[in-house]
């Protein structure tokens, strides 16, 4: 699964591309990628949705990479969720 989408910083528009690397029944992997760097995202969802707990808060954690403005990985963080949620 593979998706675009944009998030506003510091008046300038960034476009991101993520993409899901891998899934199983605890974990998933996701890899955001800009012009010129790539992180990759670790979330407990999986593990969440089997045990029913849907209110329950994801976790994130960077695995890879390195995001200076915590501001902007929580943008990312929060554009991803949402398309995960709709789509996912």
């Amino acid at each position: 699964m593979e998706w675009v989408f944009t998030i506003t910083f510091d008046r300038r528009i960034l476009r991101l591309r993520a993409k899901l690397i891998n899934s199983d029944s605890f974990y998933e992997l996701i890899q955001v990628s800009g012009s010129n760097r790539s992180i990759v995202l670790q979330s407990n969802r999986p593990m969440l949705l089997n045990k029913g707990l849907r209110h329950r808060k994801v976790y994130w954690k960077l695995k890879e990479g390195v995001v200076h403005n915590p501001y902007v990985l929580d943008l990312i963080i929060k554009n991803v969720e949402d398309y995960l949620r709709v789509y996912g």
